[in-house]
Parts: C-alpha cells; sequence; structure tokens
C-alpha cells in the first residue's frame, strides 16, 4: 500500500513522497525505506536468495532444452551412420 511519508536524505534534506508500506501500520510509524542517491526512494534490492531462485528459473528450462537438442542431434546422427553403414555392407 503506497503512503505519503517524510524521510531525511544521505545529506540531511528532508524529502517527502510516496512509499510503499504494510497494510495496518500505524500512522506516524517508523518505516524502513531504500533511497537512491538522488533521495528518492526506489524498491528494495533483491537478496541473494531472490537472485538464486530467479538464476534457476531461468537456466532450468535453458539445460533442459540443450539436452533435447543433444539427444535429437546424436539420435539424428546415429540414425544416419547406421543408414551409411548398412548400405555398406549391402
Amino acid at each position: 500500500m503506497a503512503v505519503n511519508a517524510t524521510w531525511d536524505d544521505r545529506w540531511g534534506v528532508e524529502r517527502t513522497g510516496l512509499v510503499s508500506a504494510p497494510e495496518g501500520l500505524a500512522k506516524g510509524s517508523t518505516l524502513q525505506i531504500w533511497i537512491a542517491q538522488s533521495g528518492a526512494p526506489v524498491p528494495e534490492p533483491t537478496t541473494s536468495g531472490d537472485a538464486l531462485a530467479l538464476a534457476g528459473i531461468i537456466t532450468g528450462p535453458v539445460i533442459v532444452a540443450d539436452v533435447v537438442v543433444l539427444a535429437l542431434l546424436w539420435v539424428a546422427l546415429h540414425r544416419g551412420l547406421m543408414a551409411y553403414n548398412c548400405a555398406a555392407w549391402e
């Protein structure tokens, strides 16, 4: 939920704007936010666990596709060589 908030940037300048806050947070409560060098609020950085999960989600299908391509290539090569060998034996 977006709420109006006031915070001090790294140089001590007071800033105001919309920030994301959990539901039910009491008015006037302190909330940790992430700010850019300009002092503007930014989303929380990705955790190492989230980055690892995303890497698994992305690389999993790529590895499966690579295995399928290699298997199809092996089958095609095997059939081609078998046909060549059988023709040579005749």
